[in-house]
């Protein structure tokens, strides 16, 4: 009744393999580098986003 041609796995996949290796070595884009103190910029967001709601506050924004 389900009136489909049961299809096997071989029918459906694909070879998947590409001709750029898995562990290719990325080139540096310039972007942030993680070797700065963490701890400074947790502090520093948090310092943000309470600018940021005091400054709503204040004009009334919320």
């Amino acid at each position: 009744m389900g009136g489909g041609i049961p299809l096997r796995t071989s029918d459906v996949c694909e070879n998947t393999m590409t001709a750029h290796p898995a562990t290719a070595t990325r080139v540096g884009t310039g972007g942030p580098k993680e070797d700065g103190p963490e701890i400074l910029e947790h502090i520093m967001g948090w310092v943000l986003v309470v600018v940021v709601a005091m400054l709503v506050t204040r004009l009334g924004l919320l």
